[in-house]
C-alpha cells in the first residue's frame, strides 16, 4: 500500500490487522482499496499517472480490488477483498472486454495453498509458471491494446516458493545445492523462467523508464514468536482455557483435516491469552502489543494510564533473558502518530525482531524453534502460506 500511496500505513489503514467493529478487544484481518483511498489526502498511484495525462495499465497489484475505472486498464490483484477467485469476476477488470483477452490466455488469478489442492512438486511448479507466464502475454497484448504510457504488472510465484521452500532455497544460496537434488533443479528452473519472461516483456513493450521491485523480500523462518505468552507471564492476560482433553481433540482434528504428521500437529501448539479483563493483548502475524483501553476497546485501562502502561511493558519485555537472547526490543509506538487517520488501529507498542522470527500467535513459549525448516516431505505437509520462508523488510529494487 505505501508503494501505491507514498504514505505510512497510519494514513492509509494498511495494516492487514485492524479494530474489528464493537468495543471488544479484538482484530480482524482486512486490507481493502476502500480503506486506503478513504483518507481524502491519499491519491494513488494510477490517478497521479492519470492526472498527469498518461494512459494506465495495472495487473494484480494487490490491495487494487474492485478495479477501478482508468483511461487504459485495470486488473485487480489478489487479496484486498479479493480472494478464492472463480473465473474472472467482471468487478475484477476495467474495461469489461479485459476479460476476453484473460480469458484467451487462460489467465490464472493466483495460487493460494489452501485454494487449489496441488499435491505433486512438479505439477505446482508447473501451475506457477503456467500463471506467470500467462500474466506477462497478458499484459503485454493489453498495454499495446491500449497504448499504455504507465503500466504496473505484478508476479506472486516466486512469493509461494519462497514461503514454502526457503529451506531448500538457503541450502543452495549457501553451498550451491539444496538439501535434495531434485529441488536444485526445480528452483534454477523457476528462476531462469522469471528472467526470461522479465526480458521478454522488456522486448515487446520497450519502456523509456523501468523499475523492477519488490513489496517485501524473504527470509528463512526459524522461530515462532507468541506475545500472549509473555504477557500471561506478566500478569497483563489471563492464561487460556485449555483442558488436556480438548487439546488433543484439537490436535487430531489437525492431523485429519491437514493431513500432518503427528510432530508437525504438536508443535507449536496454538496458545492465547483471555483478553476478556487483560490489560494488553498480542496477536498473531502483528509484532505487537494493543493495551486494552476503555475507549478502544472496552477495557479496564484508563485513557491516562496508557502511556504507563506501555512503558512498563517495554521495561519487562525488554528486561526478558528470551527477548534479550533472540534480538528483540519492544517500544512505543501508536504515541508517534497521534492525529493520524487510522492512530485508533495502531498497536501501542512494536516489537522490533530478526526477520526469521514470524509472529504467528502459536506456541507455549515467547519464541520456539520453526519445526517446518527442514527439507519438505511432500505437499501433503503444507498446510498454508508461510512454511519455512517469511516476509523480510529489505526490498529488491534496480
Amino acid at each position: 500500500v505505501s508503494m501505491l500511496t507514498g504514505r505510512p500505513a497510519a494514513e492509509t489503514r494498511g495494516l492487514f490487522m485492524q479494530r474489528a467493529e464493537g468495543d471488544k478487544p479484538e482484530l480482524q484481518f482486512r486490507c481493502t482499496l476502500a480503506d486506503m483511498i478513504s483518507n481524502p489526502d491519499v491519491v494513488p498511484l494510477w490517478r497521479v499517472a492519470l492526472d498527469r495525462g498518461n494512459r494506465v495499465g495495472f495487473m494484480n497489484v494487490p490491495t487494487t480490488y474492485p478495479a477501478p475505472s482508468v483511461d487504459g486498464f485495470f486488473v485487480s490483484g489478489a487479496g484486498g477483498g479479493l480472494n478464492k477467485v472463480a473465473g474472472i469476476p467482471e468487478s475484477m477488470v476495467y474495461p469489461r472486454s479485459t476479460r476476453d483477452v484473460l480469458a484467451r490466455h487462460e489467465y490464472i488469478v493466483d495460487y493460494r495453498f489452501g485454494t487449489e489442492p496441488i499435491r505433486d512438486f512438479d505439477r505446482l511448479f508447473e501451475r506457477l509458471s503456467e500463471m506467470h507466464i500467462r500474466r506477462s502475454r497478458a499484459f503485454v497484448e493489453l498495454c499495446a491494446a491500449h497504448q499504455v504510457d504507465f503500466g504496473f504488472v505484478a508476479h506472486r510465484a516466486t512469493t509461494v516458493i519462497q514461503y514454502m521452500a526457503m529451506s531448500e532455497i538457503a541450502g543452495l544460496m549457501t553451498c550451491g545445492k539444496a538439501p535434495t537434488p531434485q529441488w536444485s533443479k526445480r528452483l534454477q528452473k523457476h528462476y531462469r523462467m522469471v528472467d526470461d519472461q522479465l526480458r521478454q516483456v522488456f522486448q515487446d513493450l520497450a519502456p523509456e523508464h523501468w523499475l523492477v521491485t519488490s513489496d517485501h523480500g524473504a527470509a528463512p523462518y526459524l522461530h515462532n514468536a507468541n506475545l500472549d505468552v509473555f504477557l500471561v507471564q506478566k500478569g497483563y492476560m489471563r492464561a487460556p482455557r485449555t483442558t488436556a482433553k480438548s487439546l488433543l481433540r484439537g490436535v487430531k482434528r489437525t492431523i485429519v483435516e491437514r493431513r500432518l504428521d503427528i510432530a508437525t500437529a504438536l508443535k507449536p501448539i496454538p496458545y492465547r491469552g483471555r483478553r476478556d479483563g487483560a490489560k494488553a493483548f498480542g496477536n498473531w502475524y502483528l509484532p505487537g502489543i494493543y493495551v486494552n483501553d476503555a475507549r478502544r476497546f472496552g477495557g479496564p485501562v484508563a485513557e491516562p494510564e496508557v502511556a504507563s502502561v506501555v512503558d512498563e511493558i517495554c521495561a519487562a519485555f525488554n528486561d526478558s533473558a528470551v527477548a534479550l537472547r533472540h534480538s528483540m526490543c519492544a517500544r512505543p509506538y501508536r504515541g508517534a502518530f497521534e492525529g493520524a487517520p487510522f492512530y485508533d488501529d495502531l498497536p501501542d507498542i512494536w516489537v522490533d525482531a530478526p526477520d526469521s522470527i514470524f509472529f504467528d500467535g502459536r506456541g507455549n513459549r515467547l519464541v520456539s524453534e520453526n519445526v517446518n525448516f527442514r527439507p519438505l516431505p511432500d505437499l501433503d505437509q503444507v498446510a498454508g502460506g508461510m512454511y519455512s520462508g517469511q516476509k523480510r523488510r529489505c526490498l529488491l529494487y534496480t
